[in-house]
């Protein structure tokens, strides 16, 4: 009898420490890198072995808590080196919020003599404005860099914006907003903070193209 229940023991500690895989709990091992362990925790698991629970919520079940923990003395110096310059040149290209604003308002004024039709991007988008002779039109976004059109009674005008706004902004509703003219020779000019047409700007004036 007593070999019986020595037996039994062995077998029951040996289906409550460890696992179908050969893996023994509450038994630290080495892996790979320094300063690695795989440790866990309060495995008391009345599971058959090879079978996994279908809920953790189950009764007679407890968790099994892994914990892992890297040393920085495992990590390679090159690989921090390669990592601080990384976060250096991201920061050294990094645009102040002052100096350009991704969601911007943008106003065309009407100098020609005539209603004219605006659409800021015939390709991806149909929203179109009607402008009336010496009327203002503003609204969010900008024009397409592709092509935009600027339709008259005596034909349809289509321009590119350029990469450069040609003149500086100001503030309208809280955010940023570029301002230009439809001339009447059917050229768009920037116009400064001061409400001036800016002529020489980089760029401008922008003339229209055929499609």
């Amino acid at each position: 009898m007593e070999v019986e229940e020595k037996l039994v023991c062995r077998r029951a500690q040996r289906r409550r420490w460890t696992l179908p895989n050969g893996t023994e709990l509450l038994r630290p091992r080495r892996l790979a890198g320094a300063g690695r362990r795989l440790t866990c925790v309060g495995a008391k698991s009345r599971l058959t072995p090879g079978l996994a629970p279908h809920s953790l919520g189950q009764a007679g079940f407890a968790l099994l808590s892994i914990t892992r923990g890297v040393s920085l003395n495992s990590v390679p110096l090159g690989l921090m080196r390669i990592a601080l310059s990384v976060l250096a040149v991201l920061s050294a290209f990094t645009i102040p919020a002052p100096a350009f604003e991704i969601a911007y308002f943008t106003s065309l004024r009407n100098d020609a003599p005539y209603l004219i039709e605006v659409t800021p991007d015939p390709t991806h988008g149909h929203t179109r404005y009607m402008v009336e002779r010496g009327q203002t039109l503003t609204f969010l976004g900008g024009f397409s860099t592709v092509k935009f059109s600027v339709h008259t009674p005596p034909q349809t005008f289509y321009y590119s914006f350029p990469f450069t706004f040609g003149a500086k902004p100001t503030r309208y509703k809280g955010r940023q907003k570029h301002s230009y003219v439809f001339t009447r020779e059917h050229q768009i000019l920037p116009i400064g903070p001061d409400g001036a047409i800016v002529r020489q700007a980089k760029g401008f004036p922008l003339l229209p193209h055929e499609t």
